[in-house]
Protein backbone atom coordinates (compact mmCIF):
# COMPACT_ATOMS: atom_id res chain seq x y z
CA UNK A 1 0.00 0.00 0.00
CA UNK A 2 2.89 2.19 0.74
CA UNK A 3 4.20 2.22 -2.55
CA UNK A 4 0.79 3.48 -4.33
CA UNK A 5 1.70 6.37 -6.61
CA UNK A 6 -0.85 8.33 -4.62
CA UNK A 7 0.66 7.51 -1.10
CA UNK A 8 3.78 8.50 -2.44
CA UNK A 9 2.20 11.94 -4.16
CA UNK A 10 1.12 12.70 -0.98
CA UNK A 11 4.12 11.74 0.93
CA UNK A 12 6.29 14.03 -1.49
CA UNK A 13 4.27 16.87 -2.35
CA UNK A 14 2.47 17.61 1.39
CA UNK A 15 5.24 16.07 3.72
CA UNK A 16 1.93 15.07 5.66
CA UNK A 17 1.70 12.43 8.34
CA UNK A 18 0.22 9.46 6.53
CA UNK A 19 -0.18 7.79 9.36
CA UNK A 20 -2.75 9.70 10.68
CA UNK A 21 -4.34 8.90 7.47
CA UNK A 22 -4.14 5.18 7.70
CA UNK A 23 -5.20 5.10 11.41
CA UNK A 24 -8.17 6.88 10.15
CA UNK A 25 -9.06 4.35 7.99
CA UNK A 26 -8.01 1.80 10.17
CA UNK A 27 -10.58 3.05 12.48
CA UNK A 28 -13.74 3.39 10.00
CA UNK A 29 -13.22 -0.19 8.41
CA UNK A 30 -12.99 -1.53 12.33
CA UNK A 31 -15.94 0.27 13.74
CA UNK A 32 -17.94 -0.97 10.39
CA UNK A 33 -17.10 -4.57 11.38
CA UNK A 34 -17.40 -3.93 14.90
CA UNK A 35 -20.97 -2.57 13.73
CA UNK A 36 -21.26 -5.96 11.95
CA UNK A 37 -20.78 -7.64 15.15
CA UNK A 38 -23.12 -6.04 17.26
CA UNK A 39 -26.31 -6.89 14.73
CA UNK A 40 -25.29 -10.51 15.12
CA UNK A 41 -25.19 -10.23 18.82
CA UNK A 42 -28.39 -8.41 18.77
CA UNK A 43 -29.69 -10.96 16.86
CA UNK A 44 -28.64 -13.71 19.19
CA UNK A 45 -30.43 -12.46 21.81
CA UNK A 46 -33.60 -11.99 20.47
CA UNK A 47 -36.72 -13.26 22.62
CA UNK A 48 -35.47 -11.27 25.32
CA UNK A 49 -37.49 -8.70 26.39
CA UNK A 50 -36.16 -5.86 27.85
CA UNK A 51 -33.60 -3.49 25.42
CA UNK A 52 -29.81 -4.56 25.57
CA UNK A 53 -28.44 -1.09 26.42
CA UNK A 54 -24.78 -2.10 26.48
CA UNK A 55 -25.19 -3.16 22.89
CA UNK A 56 -27.54 -0.07 22.09
CA UNK A 57 -24.53 2.24 23.79
CA UNK A 58 -21.67 0.56 21.21
CA UNK A 59 -24.27 0.79 18.43
CA UNK A 60 -24.49 4.44 19.03
CA UNK A 61 -20.85 4.87 19.72
CA UNK A 62 -19.83 2.70 16.71
CA UNK A 63 -21.86 4.73 14.31
CA UNK A 64 -21.04 8.21 15.92
CA UNK A 65 -17.15 7.39 15.70
CA UNK A 66 -17.38 6.15 12.12
CA UNK A 67 -19.30 8.82 11.18
CA UNK A 68 -16.93 11.26 12.44
CA UNK A 69 -13.76 9.82 11.54
CA UNK A 70 -15.13 9.09 7.53
CA UNK A 71 -15.55 13.17 7.72
CA UNK A 72 -12.26 13.78 9.71
CA UNK A 73 -10.55 11.66 7.19
CA UNK A 74 -12.11 12.49 3.60
CA UNK A 75 -11.93 16.08 4.46
CA UNK A 76 -8.24 15.35 5.11
CA UNK A 77 -7.41 13.49 2.10
CA UNK A 78 -9.14 15.58 0.20
CA UNK A 79 -7.39 19.13 0.96
CA UNK A 80 -4.12 17.20 1.06
CA UNK A 81 -4.51 15.47 -2.77
CA UNK A 82 -5.14 19.29 -3.78
CA UNK A 83 -2.51 20.94 -2.29
CA UNK A 84 -0.51 18.16 -3.95
CA UNK A 85 -1.64 18.76 -7.16
CA UNK A 86 -1.37 22.43 -6.77
CA UNK A 87 2.65 22.03 -5.98
CA UNK A 88 2.92 19.57 -8.55
CA UNK A 89 1.17 21.92 -11.09
CA UNK A 90 2.91 24.76 -10.11
CA UNK A 91 6.20 22.92 -10.03
CA UNK A 92 5.48 21.70 -13.85
CA UNK A 93 4.96 25.38 -14.82
CA UNK A 94 7.78 27.03 -12.92
CA UNK A 95 9.70 24.52 -15.01
CA UNK A 96 8.19 24.74 -17.92
CA UNK A 97 8.65 28.51 -17.82
CA UNK A 98 12.47 28.74 -16.27
CA UNK A 99 13.73 26.03 -19.30
CA UNK A 100 15.63 27.14 -22.95
CA UNK A 101 13.31 28.28 -25.60
CA UNK A 102 14.88 25.54 -27.54
CA UNK A 103 13.74 22.77 -25.34
CA UNK A 104 10.26 24.61 -24.91
CA UNK A 105 9.85 24.45 -28.64
CA UNK A 106 11.12 20.56 -28.50
CA UNK A 107 8.25 19.69 -26.07
CA UNK A 108 4.83 18.04 -26.64
CA UNK A 109 2.39 20.63 -25.52
CA UNK A 110 -0.88 18.19 -26.11
CA UNK A 111 1.07 16.29 -23.36
CA UNK A 112 1.66 19.16 -20.87
CA UNK A 113 -1.60 20.32 -21.09
CA UNK A 114 -3.28 16.72 -20.42
CA UNK A 115 -0.93 16.08 -17.61
CA UNK A 116 -1.86 19.03 -15.95
CA UNK A 117 -5.44 19.38 -16.42
CA UNK A 118 -7.08 15.60 -17.30
CA UNK A 119 -4.57 13.40 -15.12
CA UNK A 120 -5.19 16.01 -12.69
CA UNK A 121 -8.75 15.26 -12.67
CA UNK A 122 -8.46 11.77 -12.58
CA UNK A 123 -6.12 11.92 -9.41
CA UNK A 124 -9.42 14.07 -7.33
CA UNK A 125 -11.42 11.31 -8.52
CA UNK A 126 -9.23 8.12 -7.69
CA UNK A 127 -8.58 9.89 -3.91
CA UNK A 128 -12.22 9.58 -3.34
CA UNK A 129 -12.45 5.45 -4.36
CA UNK A 130 -8.88 4.89 -2.47
CA UNK A 131 -10.63 6.89 0.77
CA UNK A 132 -13.40 4.56 0.01
CA UNK A 133 -11.51 1.49 -0.72
CA UNK A 134 -8.38 0.98 1.91
CA UNK A 135 -11.91 1.23 4.80
CA UNK A 136 -13.93 -1.30 3.09
CA UNK A 137 -10.84 -3.92 2.65
CA UNK A 138 -9.98 -3.40 6.04
CA UNK A 139 -13.95 -4.06 6.93
CA UNK A 140 -13.83 -7.09 4.97
CA UNK A 141 -10.42 -8.60 6.63
CA UNK A 142 -12.13 -7.72 9.89
CA UNK A 143 -15.16 -9.52 8.98
CA UNK A 144 -13.85 -12.29 7.48
CA UNK A 145 -11.82 -12.78 11.30
CA UNK A 146 -14.90 -13.16 13.06
CA UNK A 147 -16.29 -15.53 10.46
CA UNK A 148 -13.01 -17.37 11.44
CA UNK A 149 -14.33 -17.02 15.62
CA UNK A 150 -17.68 -18.14 14.41
CA UNK A 151 -16.32 -21.33 13.08
CA UNK A 152 -12.89 -22.27 12.18
CA UNK A 153 -14.27 -24.23 9.21
CA UNK A 154 -15.48 -21.56 7.74
CA UNK A 155 -12.33 -19.40 8.14
CA UNK A 156 -10.40 -22.25 5.87
CA UNK A 157 -13.06 -21.82 3.10
CA UNK A 158 -12.82 -17.74 3.15
CA UNK A 159 -9.14 -18.59 3.12
CA UNK A 160 -9.03 -20.50 0.38
CA UNK A 161 -11.70 -18.58 -1.79
CA UNK A 162 -10.09 -14.99 -1.12
CA UNK A 163 -6.70 -15.35 -2.23
CA UNK A 164 -8.34 -17.08 -5.51
CA UNK A 165 -10.90 -14.27 -6.23
CA UNK A 166 -7.22 -11.91 -5.31
CA UNK A 167 -5.47 -13.43 -8.14
CA UNK A 168 -8.11 -13.10 -10.41
CA UNK A 169 -9.10 -9.63 -9.65
CA UNK A 170 -5.40 -8.59 -9.80
CA UNK A 171 -4.56 -9.94 -12.90
CA UNK A 172 -8.08 -8.19 -14.60
CA UNK A 173 -6.90 -4.91 -12.96
CA UNK A 174 -3.54 -5.02 -14.51
CA UNK A 175 -4.65 -5.41 -17.68
CA UNK A 176 -6.90 -2.70 -16.96
CA UNK A 177 -4.08 -0.61 -16.22
CA UNK A 178 -2.08 -1.46 -19.31
CA UNK A 179 -5.62 -0.29 -21.39
CA UNK A 180 -6.09 3.47 -19.04
CA UNK A 181 -2.17 3.90 -20.27
CA UNK A 182 -2.48 3.06 -23.62
CA UNK A 183 -5.84 5.08 -23.84
CA UNK A 184 -3.75 8.01 -22.40
CA UNK A 185 -1.50 8.63 -24.96
CA UNK A 186 -3.92 8.62 -27.36
CA UNK A 187 -6.00 11.21 -26.17
CA UNK A 188 -2.40 13.15 -26.45
CA UNK A 189 -2.22 12.39 -30.08
CA UNK A 190 -5.75 13.48 -30.31
CA UNK A 191 -5.32 16.84 -28.61
CA UNK A 192 -2.30 17.45 -30.65
CA UNK A 193 -4.24 16.88 -33.55
CA UNK A 194 -7.05 18.83 -32.40
CA UNK A 195 -5.10 21.44 -32.36
CA UNK A 196 -3.55 21.09 -35.83
CA UNK A 197 -7.83 21.58 -36.36
CA UNK A 198 -8.20 25.14 -34.68
CA UNK A 199 -4.82 26.47 -35.23
CA UNK A 200 -5.19 25.99 -38.66
CA UNK A 201 -9.14 26.29 -39.46
CA UNK A 202 -8.66 28.77 -42.15
CA UNK A 203 -6.18 26.88 -43.78
CA UNK A 204 -8.29 23.30 -43.60
CA UNK A 205 -11.28 25.60 -45.46
CA UNK A 206 -9.41 25.99 -48.12
CA UNK A 207 -8.39 22.01 -49.15
CA UNK A 208 -11.05 19.85 -48.33
CA UNK A 209 -8.27 17.09 -49.13
CA UNK A 210 -6.54 18.48 -46.25
CA UNK A 211 -9.28 18.84 -43.71
CA UNK A 212 -10.50 15.02 -44.77
CA UNK A 213 -7.21 14.17 -44.16
CA UNK A 214 -6.65 15.70 -40.64
CA UNK A 215 -10.10 14.36 -39.85
CA UNK A 216 -9.90 10.61 -41.13
CA UNK A 217 -6.54 9.97 -40.65
CA UNK A 218 -6.02 11.36 -37.52
CA UNK A 219 -8.67 12.92 -35.28
CA UNK A 220 -11.06 10.04 -36.27
CA UNK A 221 -8.77 7.39 -36.18
CA UNK A 222 -7.08 8.51 -32.07
CA UNK A 223 -10.56 9.40 -30.74
CA UNK A 224 -11.64 5.76 -31.79
CA UNK A 225 -8.59 3.97 -30.86
CA UNK A 226 -8.78 5.76 -28.09
CA UNK A 227 -12.72 4.65 -27.58
CA UNK A 228 -11.61 1.06 -28.72
CA UNK A 229 -9.50 1.22 -25.63
CA UNK A 230 -11.67 3.06 -23.00
CA UNK A 231 -14.23 0.42 -23.76
CA UNK A 232 -11.97 -2.32 -23.37
CA UNK A 233 -10.67 -1.35 -19.99
CA UNK A 234 -14.65 0.01 -19.07
CA UNK A 235 -15.68 -3.86 -19.75
CA UNK A 236 -12.67 -5.33 -17.74
CA UNK A 237 -13.97 -3.48 -15.03
CA UNK A 238 -17.72 -4.63 -15.61
CA UNK A 239 -16.37 -8.26 -15.42
CA UNK A 240 -14.42 -7.51 -12.35
CA UNK A 241 -17.49 -6.69 -10.69
CA UNK A 242 -19.04 -9.58 -11.97
CA UNK A 243 -16.48 -11.59 -10.75
CA UNK A 244 -17.15 -9.89 -7.05
CA UNK A 245 -20.47 -11.21 -6.88
CA UNK A 246 -19.49 -14.55 -8.31
CA UNK A 247 -16.67 -14.81 -5.44
CA UNK A 248 -19.43 -13.68 -2.78
CA UNK A 249 -21.90 -16.21 -4.30
CA UNK A 250 -19.47 -18.73 -4.69
CA UNK A 251 -18.19 -18.32 -0.67
CA UNK A 252 -22.18 -18.08 0.17
CA UNK A 253 -22.76 -21.64 -1.39
CA UNK A 254 -19.69 -22.88 -0.03
CA UNK A 255 -21.08 -21.80 3.56
CA UNK A 256 -24.63 -23.10 3.32
CA UNK A 257 -23.51 -26.54 1.32
CA UNK A 258 -20.37 -27.43 1.87
CA UNK A 259 -19.54 -26.18 5.48
CA UNK A 260 -22.26 -28.32 7.30
CA UNK A 261 -20.57 -31.16 5.46
CA UNK A 262 -17.20 -30.20 6.74
CA UNK A 263 -18.04 -29.35 10.52
CA UNK A 264 -20.43 -30.24 13.16
CA UNK A 265 -22.18 -26.32 13.17
CA UNK A 266 -25.63 -25.03 13.91
CA UNK A 267 -28.09 -23.46 12.09
CA UNK A 268 -27.90 -20.08 14.22
CA UNK A 269 -24.05 -20.83 12.95
CA UNK A 270 -25.08 -21.27 9.38
CA UNK A 271 -27.50 -18.32 9.29
CA UNK A 272 -24.89 -15.61 11.18
CA UNK A 273 -22.47 -16.23 8.87
CA UNK A 274 -24.76 -16.13 5.84
CA UNK A 275 -26.09 -12.97 6.99
CA UNK A 276 -22.37 -11.37 7.60
CA UNK A 277 -21.58 -12.19 3.84
CA UNK A 278 -24.94 -10.70 2.59
CA UNK A 279 -23.92 -7.63 4.78
CA UNK A 280 -20.18 -7.87 3.27
CA UNK A 281 -21.33 -7.64 -0.25
CA UNK A 282 -21.66 -4.30 -0.66
CA UNK A 283 -18.20 -3.17 0.69
CA UNK A 284 -16.46 -5.94 -1.05
CA UNK A 285 -18.54 -4.18 -4.65
CA UNK A 286 -16.87 -1.02 -2.96
CA UNK A 287 -13.47 -2.51 -3.17
CA UNK A 288 -13.44 -4.14 -6.07
CA UNK A 289 -14.83 -0.67 -8.04
CA UNK A 290 -11.88 1.29 -6.48
CA UNK A 291 -9.15 -0.76 -7.64
CA UNK A 292 -9.64 0.53 -11.51
CA UNK A 293 -10.16 3.84 -10.55
CA UNK A 294 -6.90 3.59 -7.82
CA UNK A 295 -4.83 1.74 -10.77
CA UNK A 296 -6.59 4.68 -13.51
CA UNK A 297 -4.70 7.53 -10.89
CA UNK A 298 -1.59 5.33 -10.77
CA UNK A 299 -1.48 6.28 -14.24
CA UNK A 300 -2.26 9.99 -14.30
CA UNK A 301 0.53 10.57 -11.61
CA UNK A 302 3.11 8.18 -14.08
CA UNK A 303 1.88 10.34 -16.80
CA UNK A 304 2.66 13.44 -15.05
CA UNK A 305 5.99 12.30 -13.67
CA UNK A 306 7.06 11.44 -16.81
CA UNK A 307 6.24 14.84 -18.25
CA UNK A 308 8.42 16.36 -15.20
CA UNK A 309 11.50 13.79 -15.09
CA UNK A 310 11.57 15.09 -19.01
CA UNK A 311 11.67 18.75 -18.20
CA UNK A 312 14.00 17.57 -15.49
CA UNK A 313 16.05 16.73 -18.45
CA UNK A 314 16.41 20.39 -19.92
CA UNK A 315 18.46 22.87 -18.91
CA UNK A 316 18.06 23.99 -14.99
CA UNK A 317 16.54 27.46 -14.59
CA UNK A 318 19.26 30.39 -15.22
CA UNK A 319 20.66 31.37 -12.10
CA UNK A 320 20.97 35.54 -11.96
CA UNK A 321 21.93 35.06 -8.14
CA UNK A 322 24.68 37.70 -8.37
CA UNK A 323 24.20 41.44 -8.69
CA UNK A 324 22.91 43.22 -11.69
CA UNK A 325 25.90 44.61 -13.61
CA UNK A 326 24.09 46.97 -15.67
CA UNK A 327 22.56 49.20 -13.00
CA UNK A 328 21.67 52.05 -13.10
CA UNK A 329 19.52 51.62 -15.90
CA UNK A 330 19.63 54.44 -18.42
CA UNK A 331 23.11 54.73 -19.07
CA UNK A 332 23.92 53.84 -23.39
CA UNK A 333 25.43 50.55 -23.82
CA UNK A 334 26.60 48.83 -27.04
CA UNK A 335 25.79 45.21 -27.88
CA UNK A 336 28.80 43.48 -29.02
CA UNK A 337 28.54 39.62 -30.98
CA UNK A 338 32.00 38.39 -31.76
CA UNK A 339 32.47 35.05 -33.42
CA UNK A 340 29.26 34.18 -32.65
CA UNK A 341 28.03 30.72 -34.43
CA UNK A 342 24.67 28.81 -33.38
CA UNK A 343 23.37 25.50 -35.50
CA UNK A 344 20.57 23.48 -35.32
CA UNK A 345 20.60 20.14 -34.56
CA UNK A 346 19.74 17.55 -37.36
CA UNK A 347 21.40 15.62 -40.33
CA UNK A 348 24.85 17.50 -41.74
CA UNK A 349 23.36 17.97 -45.04
CA UNK A 350 20.23 19.30 -43.61
CA UNK A 351 21.47 21.71 -40.68
CA UNK A 352 21.12 25.32 -40.41
CA UNK A 353 23.68 27.57 -38.61
CA UNK A 354 24.10 31.18 -38.25
CA UNK A 355 27.76 33.18 -37.67
CA UNK A 356 28.30 36.31 -37.07
CA UNK A 357 32.20 36.95 -36.99
CA UNK A 358 31.36 40.76 -35.36
CA UNK A 359 28.64 43.12 -35.11
CA UNK A 360 28.58 46.33 -32.81
CA UNK A 361 24.89 47.61 -32.35
CA UNK A 362 25.54 51.34 -31.03
CA UNK A 363 23.46 52.61 -27.98
CA UNK A 364 20.68 54.69 -29.23
CA UNK A 365 21.16 52.98 -33.23
CA UNK A 366 18.57 52.47 -35.62
CA UNK A 367 19.32 49.06 -36.77
CA UNK A 368 17.30 47.45 -39.59
CA UNK A 369 17.89 43.94 -40.93
CA UNK A 370 16.78 42.26 -44.19
CA UNK A 371 16.64 39.00 -45.79
CA UNK A 372 14.95 36.56 -47.32
CA UNK A 373 12.78 33.85 -45.79
CA UNK A 374 14.80 31.25 -44.00
CA UNK A 375 18.22 33.61 -43.43
CA UNK A 376 18.57 33.27 -40.22
CA UNK A 377 17.14 36.70 -39.08
CA UNK A 378 14.42 35.10 -36.42
CA UNK A 379 17.38 32.72 -34.89
CA UNK A 380 19.96 36.01 -35.10
CA UNK A 381 17.20 37.98 -33.42
CA UNK A 382 16.76 35.19 -30.54
CA UNK A 383 20.62 34.64 -29.86
CA UNK A 384 21.03 38.58 -29.99
CA UNK A 385 18.84 38.59 -27.36
CA UNK A 386 19.83 35.54 -25.08
CA UNK A 387 16.77 32.70 -26.00
CA UNK A 388 19.16 30.67 -27.68
CA UNK A 389 22.89 30.02 -26.24
CA UNK A 390 25.29 29.97 -28.93
CA UNK A 391 27.82 26.83 -29.34
CA UNK A 392 30.41 29.37 -29.33
CA UNK A 393 31.45 33.06 -29.03
CA UNK A 394 30.07 36.19 -26.93
CA UNK A 395 27.59 38.87 -26.58
CA UNK A 396 28.99 41.70 -24.62
CA UNK A 397 26.47 44.62 -23.19
CA UNK A 398 28.15 47.53 -21.99
CA UNK A 399 31.65 46.10 -22.13
CA UNK A 400 30.48 43.30 -19.56
CA UNK A 401 30.46 39.57 -21.03
CA UNK A 402 26.38 37.97 -20.87
CA UNK A 403 26.94 35.12 -18.73
CA UNK A 404 24.97 32.50 -17.36
CA UNK A 405 24.85 34.44 -13.92
CA UNK A 406 23.89 37.48 -15.58
CA UNK A 407 21.87 36.32 -18.79
CA UNK A 408 18.21 36.88 -17.38
CA UNK A 409 19.39 40.57 -16.30
CA UNK A 410 20.55 40.91 -19.85
CA UNK A 411 17.44 39.82 -20.97
CA UNK A 412 15.66 42.07 -19.06
CA UNK A 413 17.12 45.09 -20.94
CA UNK A 414 14.81 44.07 -23.80
CA UNK A 415 11.32 44.44 -25.29
CA UNK A 416 10.24 41.81 -28.14
CA UNK A 417 7.83 41.73 -30.63
CA UNK A 418 8.77 38.06 -32.89
CA UNK A 419 6.96 37.66 -35.86
CA UNK A 420 4.88 34.53 -33.87
CA UNK A 421 4.61 37.09 -30.80
CA UNK A 422 1.73 36.01 -28.36
CA UNK A 423 -0.22 38.65 -27.40
CA UNK A 424 -1.10 38.87 -23.83
CA UNK A 425 -4.41 39.78 -22.03
CA UNK A 426 -3.03 42.41 -19.79
CA UNK A 427 0.37 44.30 -18.89
CA UNK A 428 2.13 41.02 -16.81
CA UNK A 429 5.04 42.20 -14.75
CA UNK A 430 4.51 45.93 -14.48
CA UNK A 431 2.85 47.89 -11.87
CA UNK A 432 0.94 51.09 -11.44
CA UNK A 433 0.34 51.20 -14.98
CA UNK A 434 -1.53 54.47 -16.07
CA UNK A 435 -4.59 54.13 -17.84
CA UNK A 436 -4.45 57.29 -18.22
CA UNK A 437 -1.20 56.57 -20.68
CA UNK A 438 -2.67 53.24 -22.38
CA UNK A 439 -5.40 55.23 -23.79
CA UNK A 440 -3.37 57.73 -25.47
CA UNK A 441 -1.50 55.28 -26.97
CA UNK A 442 -4.52 53.45 -27.94
CA UNK A 443 -4.97 56.67 -29.76
CA UNK A 444 -1.78 56.50 -31.26
CA UNK A 445 -1.73 52.71 -32.67
CA UNK A 446 -5.35 53.81 -33.89
CA UNK A 447 -6.98 50.86 -31.34
CA UNK A 448 -9.14 53.15 -29.59
CA UNK A 449 -12.10 52.33 -31.34
CA UNK A 450 -11.28 48.71 -31.27
CA UNK A 451 -10.04 47.92 -27.66
CA UNK A 452 -10.19 49.66 -24.47
CA UNK A 453 -8.12 49.19 -21.45
CA UNK A 454 -10.08 48.62 -17.93
CA UNK A 455 -8.81 46.98 -14.62
CA UNK A 456 -5.30 46.05 -15.85
CA UNK A 457 -6.62 44.04 -19.08
CA UNK A 458 -7.12 44.85 -22.69
CA UNK A 459 -11.00 44.34 -22.97
CA UNK A 460 -11.03 42.90 -26.42
CA UNK A 461 -7.95 41.18 -28.38
CA UNK A 462 -10.02 39.60 -31.65
CA UNK A 463 -8.26 41.71 -33.33
CA UNK A 464 -6.75 41.73 -37.43
CA UNK A 465 -2.82 40.44 -37.40
CA UNK A 466 -1.75 44.37 -37.81
CA UNK A 467 -4.02 45.44 -34.45
CA UNK A 468 -2.41 42.53 -32.44
CA UNK A 469 1.33 44.48 -33.80
CA UNK A 470 0.23 47.39 -32.84
CA UNK A 471 -1.19 46.53 -29.61
CA UNK A 472 1.73 44.36 -29.04
CA UNK A 473 3.88 47.57 -29.79
CA UNK A 474 2.18 49.59 -27.01
CA UNK A 475 2.95 47.30 -24.30
CA UNK A 476 6.32 47.20 -25.51
CA UNK A 477 6.14 50.99 -25.23
CA UNK A 478 4.86 50.94 -21.91
CA UNK A 479 7.38 48.42 -21.00
CA UNK A 480 10.48 51.26 -21.46
CA UNK A 481 13.35 49.05 -21.79
CA UNK A 482 16.70 50.42 -23.05
CA UNK A 483 16.55 48.12 -26.57
CA UNK A 484 13.52 46.98 -28.89
CA UNK A 485 13.64 44.43 -31.18
CA UNK A 486 10.79 44.03 -33.82
CA UNK A 487 10.42 41.34 -36.38
CA UNK A 488 8.47 42.61 -39.20
CA UNK A 489 6.09 44.86 -36.83
CA UNK A 490 5.41 46.90 -39.90
CA UNK A 491 3.84 43.47 -41.79
CA UNK A 492 0.16 43.63 -42.15
CA UNK A 493 -0.62 47.41 -41.29
CA UNK A 494 -1.66 49.64 -43.70
CA UNK A 495 0.20 52.38 -45.32
CA UNK A 496 -0.42 55.28 -43.76
CA UNK A 497 0.09 53.87 -40.49
CA UNK A 498 3.55 52.35 -41.70
CA UNK A 499 4.64 55.37 -42.94
CA UNK A 500 3.34 56.63 -39.56
CA UNK A 501 6.07 54.03 -37.70
CA UNK A 502 8.83 54.31 -39.88
CA UNK A 503 9.10 58.60 -39.82
CA UNK A 504 7.53 59.06 -36.62
CA UNK A 505 7.22 56.35 -33.75
CA UNK A 506 10.64 54.84 -34.45
CA UNK A 507 12.35 58.27 -34.77
CA UNK A 508 10.90 59.30 -31.49
CA UNK A 509 12.07 56.17 -29.85
CA UNK A 510 15.77 56.95 -30.97
CA UNK A 511 15.81 60.80 -29.56
CA UNK A 512 14.99 58.78 -26.18
CA UNK A 513 17.99 56.80 -26.94
CA UNK A 514 16.50 53.82 -27.50
CA UNK A 515 18.55 51.24 -29.22
CA UNK A 516 15.71 49.66 -32.28
CA UNK A 517 16.55 46.74 -34.01
CA UNK A 518 14.25 45.68 -36.25
CA UNK A 519 13.70 42.94 -39.02
CA UNK A 520 11.87 45.17 -42.11
CA UNK A 521 11.61 44.59 -46.00
CA UNK A 522 10.31 47.93 -46.76
CA UNK A 523 13.28 48.88 -48.43
CA UNK A 524 11.25 52.38 -49.06
CA UNK A 525 12.34 53.09 -45.78
CA UNK A 526 15.73 52.40 -44.98
CA UNK A 527 16.48 55.68 -45.23
CA UNK A 528 15.32 56.66 -41.98
CA UNK A 529 18.10 54.04 -40.35
CA UNK A 530 20.99 54.64 -39.42
CA UNK A 531 22.07 51.34 -40.90
CA UNK A 532 20.74 48.22 -42.92
CA UNK A 533 22.34 44.62 -42.70
CA UNK A 534 21.51 42.10 -44.92
CA UNK A 535 21.30 38.08 -43.83
CA UNK A 536 21.77 35.67 -46.60
CA UNK A 537 22.44 32.22 -45.49
CA UNK A 538 23.19 32.36 -41.39
CA UNK A 539 25.48 35.54 -42.42
CA UNK A 540 24.98 38.94 -42.21
CA UNK A 541 26.30 41.85 -45.15
CA UNK A 542 26.57 45.07 -44.32
CA UNK A 543 23.52 46.25 -47.15
CA UNK A 544 24.74 49.69 -47.39
CA UNK A 545 28.80 48.28 -48.18
CA UNK A 546 27.68 46.65 -51.23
Amino acid sequence: MMNNKLIQLLRQETKANLLKLFVGFIIIGVTNALVLVIVHDVTEAQGLDVINFRLLMLFVLCVATFCYTKRVVNIWLTTHVQQAILQLRLRILDKVRSSRLMSYEGLDRSQLINALSENTLVIVEGAKYFGEGVPAAIMLLCSFIYVGVISKAAMVIVAVCVPAAAVVIWALNRSIAEDLNTAMHKEDEFLTAFHQLLDGFKELKMSRRKSGDLFDNYLSRCSKQAKDLNTKAAVSVVRSDIYNYLFFYLLLASMLFLLPKLTVISAGETMSITTILLFLLGNGTVFVQALPNITKTDVAIGNITRMEEALDDLEPPVDSSLANPWLPEGDERDIVLRNLYFSYAGPRDQSFSVHVDHLTVKAGELLYIQGGNGSGKSTLLKLLTGLYRPAVGSIEYGGTAVSMENLQYYRECFSIIFADFHLFDRVYGLEGVDAGRVEELLVEMQLSAKTSYAQGAFRNLNLSTGQRKRLALLVALLEDRPVCVFDEVAADQDPQFRKYLYEVMLQNLKRQGKTIIAVTHDDRYFHTADRVLKMEYGRLLDEQAE
